[in-house]
């Protein structure tokens, strides 16, 4: 797993191979009750780190701005990851599918979960 500073945000990214269960991952993306809501793409059309990083600024940009065309910021990173215009289409083509075996997971943790987290230990 790597994290990554992305405007005032850590963003981290991991990599699985050999996925069996990704037909229950779609499921519970499409539920909405995957915890922790992390974003799902198909690792194989991710060539570099670089465009997922521009992804994720422009997903937190948008969520600053109250601006979000997606219901999640995880769900907008693969909207802005795919670069098509159409939402659905967008997470067909880059985020998984019941067959996908190589995913690549991103997990934004926001600033105010930083400061919980180091916070936390202090009130114990």
């Amino acid at each position: 797993m790597k994290e990554f500073n992305v405007n005032g945000s850590i963003v981290s990214i991991a990599l699985f191979a050999d996925v069996s269960n990704s037909r229950e991952l779609l499921d519970s993306i499409q539920a909405g009750t995957l915890e922790p809501e992390v974003a799902l793409l198909n690792a194989s059309l991710v060539g570099f780190i670089i465009p997922i990083l521009a992804a994720a600024y422009n997903a937190l940009i948008a969520k600053s701005r109250a601006t979000l065309k997606t219901r999640t910021l995880h769900s907008e990173l693969v909207y802005n990851y795919s670069g098509s215009k159409h939402i659905t289409e967008s997470l067909k083509r880059c985020g998984i599918s019941d067959k996908t075996t190589y995913i690549l997971a991103v997990y934004f943790v926001l600033p105010m979960r930083c400061a919980c987290r180091l916070l936390l230990p202090l009130f114990i």
